[in-house]
């Protein structure tokens, strides 16, 4: 790719950020580098103490969350929705001297650090200190005034103005004729009655910095950057790999900047001043032109001031640059959230990234493609890593399950690095009521959140082995959003109707625009179009009418040199208002899938199936790898037909071990595998074609014995007994865990010694009682939250002995830690909720034993946080979280329980 729009891969230099592999190595699958470990969000809210950032960090790497970013939040981040109490104050000498010591400890113990570049969010402004101390570089606003006039008055043209233009009315309404500049100053006498005079001017306001100006990211590179180079520079490139970029954006409608007129003229080629009211109003042809223009020119000088300078100072310093927008989760988000082209911040990054934040991804609703704007950039640019910052404001309901199913659906789209929120410095007081969900030891989930990060540590390392297989790019319209017409709303959804179909299709693809199309570097050979080290056979576009008309040229020559541009209709009016470039091959969204090749094939061919089943994959030196993932709220099976010849291997992401594929038949096209897929279900699926791999079976997933276990030989639906294991409280202090296991003395209180830790205090072994298998809120209680164990004694015959495989709980609420016998069966955090049995059941007496975890969705159902502290310090995200911790109320143990033979 040309300069101008990647700038050449350097981490492959760097001593501690890994290679990209092209083939699976076992032993860097069972454990990954750091690099691909998740971590947290770790909000420093709070007063900061040497032992308890140490005492936090030993725990976060206790349960492998290896990646932290520490997210300062000082007391002028939200001074009036979300107070905090950090001290010292962010980014002081005796802050870095915390944060130094904080960065020694993740090091000495093989941790990876990424940097957070601002006090708060969103990122570019220093908490506001960059404005206070730079009033001239705050954000800019273009604004318009219209002056009363009559025919024959006489008005004296204001000063300090961007531009006072005379205007000629039109017979409709808005559309104007310029005249002529009115000198500022000057008196004018109104020559002519339909005459309109509009003064524009320039609004500075807020303390959200010009992020057009390169001057304003060259002071906040200065004030953060640089302090943070002051004390971690031996650091940078090793433990500390990134810096991380939150959300900066261009908030003004119109944005302005102090040489936009000048910037546009050397771009564009005509005087913008001119056509000013045009950024405002107006539907002919040259209004719309000078909107599309003028996002044009902002949208690339953003990408260039802020994300291209920050890029650059990361590669002097040895770092990688990342980071995310805010509001790319809808195809309009373009034009509301700033950032005005989603494509070019990212391509300023090395790896690119998107935000999940408050159910943006949610199974059961109508989910945006979002996350491959990250990963196309990523693949475009020869690299496998694109990251998501996720979980924040998904509520304290949040299972693992639905963390997996949100894992999967950016996984499968080519996410491979991901950022959790959140684990907090201070849990005391209204902080207990704010981030949700809220990670660590105040949380009952916290203990088993170890397997959900190695899960995301492998799954990303596989996704980044060898190179993706994708040969189609899908169009990405952001002109014709920018002409921002009346029926922009329906060329969004044109647009979405096709990539939607292509991953109902198990097509793959990749976002291009027309930066790409008319790039240089763009090119095309053997009837592919070469794009960076992509390859693509296949462009398709929804109905455009805003393409330039330089990438409308290309797309026709692409077309005549083999590569097939595919015009997607959608029997709408937008169809019939558009020119379709020559050369293109037109097909109708419901007759698009005769032109694309899917990744696999799905049996049968049932409408609906398709459509919940999504796949993705990498090309191996040594074969293939492909995931496939189910994104229906059910189970579904199905047979999937792979156009492959390794062998197949099932491997795991949960536990990194690599095993045979059940079912799997040759036949000539390839290999067809029955797969049964449970909510939140996946498969890795691994064609060799290199040496044998030695294979060996999953405790976690355990293939042979699941498709094995044909029936139910034993269940065991009565005589349980239930009893509290542990408590988690909300008070109005912190969180308290009351701990009924007896394993110390009762009445004994454990302080905590840090401000997230929660005070745990130990009480008498509770006394099991009589209980029926279901919600266990009937009988412990609506706000329960924590552990009960499940207990039941059963005969079983000689037999259900000699034929059990395993021990199938059914619906478990959420987490099932089993111990059979005294053997302890292992921890399931999502579904399904079996466990191999071997040799453990027994005839006669058996003792099962079933510790079930939920959520701390009951608890703060039950606490109301509002009873207790103002919305002010609850903050904005509180009533949200609320509203989505409903869904988890439900807990317990529902079954049925059963052991199956085979």
């Amino acid at each position: 790719m040309s300069k101008n729009l990647f700038l050449v891969p350097f981490f492959h230099y760097m001593s501690m950020i890994p290679e990209i592999a092209s083939n699976i190595d076992k032993d860097r699958l069972a454990n990954p580098d750091a690099f691909y470990w998740p971590g947290y969000m770790w909000i420093w809210n709070d007063q900061l103490t040497r032992e308890g950032l140490l005492s936090q960090l030993r725990d976060m790497k206790a349960r492998q969350a290896l990646t932290p970013m520490v997210v300062p939040e000082p007391k002028a981040f939200r001074p009036k929705n979300m107070p905090t109490r950090l001290d010292p104050e962010y980014l002081s000498d005796a802050f870095l001297d915390l944060y130094r010591e904080m960065v020694d400890a993740a090091a000495s113990t093989g941790m990876n650090i990424w940097l957070y570049d601002e006090g708060g969010w969103p990122s570019g402004s220093v908490c506001g200190d960059l404005v206070r101390r730079f009033p001239g570089l705050a954000r800019q606003r273009l604004m318009k005034r219209d002056i009363i006039t009559w025919k024959g008055r006489e008005i004296r043209v204001p000063t300090r103005c961007v531009a006072v233009n005379l205007y000629k009315r039109g017979n409709k309404r808005h559309a104007c004729e310029f005249v002529r500049h009115l000198s500022p100053g000057e008196t004018c006498k109104i020559p002519f009655r339909r005459a309109r005079v509009v003064a524009f001017t320039i609004n500075r306001h807020g303390r959200y910095p010009d992020l057009l100006n390169p001057r304003s990211t060259a002071e906040f590179l200065r004030m953060t950057h640089e302090r943070y180079k002051s004390v971690l520079q031996d650091h940078f490139g090793k433990t500390v790999t990134m810096m991380f970029t939150d959300e900066p954006n261009i908030p003004a409608k119109p944005p302005w900047t102090d040489d936009a007129a000048a910037g546009f003229l050397e771009r564009k080629g005509y005087d913008l001043l001119p056509r000013l009211l045009s950024l405002f109003e107006g539907e002919s042809a040259s209004d719309v032109q000078t909107r599309v223009d003028y996002a044009d020119w902002w949208s690339d000088r953003f990408a260039k001031a802020y994300f291209g300078q920050i890029q650059q100072w990361c590669h002097e310093n040895g770092l990688l640059s990342g980071g995310h927008l805010n509001g790319e989760d809808e195809s309009l988000g373009c034009l509301h959230h700033g950032f005005g082209h989603v494509l070019r911040p990212l391509r300023r990054m090395d790896v690119p990234g998107v935000d999940v934040i408050w159910r943006q991804l949610w199974p059961g609703k109508l989910n945006h493609h979002f996350p491959k704007y990250a990963s196309s950039v990523a693949h475009q640019k020869g690299s496998s890593w694109a990251l998501s910052e996720s979980f924040a404001v998904y509520g304290a309901g949040l299972t693992p399950a639905q963390m997996k199913w949100i894992v999967d659906y950016q996984a499968v789209r080519g996410i491979t690095l991901f950022d959790l929120a959140v684990y907090q410095q201070s849990n005391l007081d209204w902080f207990t009521g704010g981030e949700r969900p809220v990670f660590g030891d105040s949380n009952p989930l916290w203990h088993v959140m170890d397997q959900v990060h190695g899960y995301i540590a492998r799954l990303g390392y596989l996704l980044s082995c060898g190179q993706p297989e994708i040969t189609i790019a899908v169009y990405y319209p952001v002109r014709d959003f920018w002409a921002n017409e009346t029926d922009v709303h329906l060329q969004a959804a044109a647009h979405d109707r096709v990539v939607q179909r292509l991953l109902d299709l198990q097509c793959d693809f990749d976002f291009i625009d027309d930066d790409l199309l008319v790039d240089p570097a763009t090119s095309v050979d053997a009837g592919a179009l070469h794009v960076g080290p992509m390859r693509y056979r296949i462009i398709c576009l929804s109905p455009t009418k805003w393409i330039s008309p330089a990438a409308r040229t290309a797309l026709s020559k692409y077309a005549r040199s083999g590569v097939k541009v595919l015009w997607v209709t959608n029997a709408s009016n937008i169809d019939e208002e558009v020119v379709i470039p020559e050369g293109m091959t037109v097909a109708s969204l419901d007759h698009v899938r005769d032109h694309l090749p899917g990744l696999v094939e799905i049996q049968p061919d049932t409408p609906g199936l398709h459509e919940r089943l999504r796949a993705c994959k990498r090309r191996l030196s040594d074969g293939a790898v492909y995931f496939i993932t189910n994104e229906h709220a059910e189970s579904i099976e199905a047979t999937v037909v792979f156009h492959e010849d390794g062998i197949p291997l099932h491997v795991d992401p949960g536990s990194g071990k690599i095993g045979s594929v059940p079912g799997a038949v040759k036949r000539g096209k390839g290999w067809e595998i029955p797969l049964k897929f449970y909510f939140a279900g996946s498969r890795v699926i691994w064609f060799n074609t290199g040496p044998t791999v030695e294979v060996e079976p999953s405790p976690d997933e355990d293939e042979d014995t699941r498709h094995s276990c044909s029936r139910k030989g034993l269940v065991i639906d009565e005589g349980w007994n239930g009893q509290v294991v542990r408590s988690y409280e909300i008070q109005k202090a912190g969180f308290e865990v009351y701990d009924f296991s007896g394993q110390e003395t009762s009445g004994h209180v454990t302080p905590p010694g840090i401000l997230a830790n929660p005070v745990h205090v130990m009480q008498p072994r509770s006394n099991p009682i009589p209980i029926a298998l279901g919600d266990w809120r009937s009988w412990a209680g609506e706000g329960f939250s924590g552990e009960i164990e499940y207990s039941v004694e059963f005969p079983c015959t000689q037999s259900v002995a000699e034929a059990a495989r395993s021990l199938d709980l059914g619906d478990v609420r959420y987490v099932a830690r089993v111990e059979l016998n005294g053997c302890d069966l292992g921890t399931r955090t999502w579904a399904p909720y079996s466990f191999p049995i071997g040799n453990k059941l027994q005839m006669g007496r058996n003792v099962l034993r079933v510790r079930v975890t939920n959520t701390l969705a009951n608890q703060y159902h039950s606490f109301s946080p509002d009873a207790h502290w103002s919305k002010a310090r609850l903050g904005p995200y509180h009533p949200r979280a609320l509203k989505f911790e409903v869904d988890s109320l439900p807990s317990g143990l529902y079954g049925p329980v059963a052991i199956m033979t085979s």
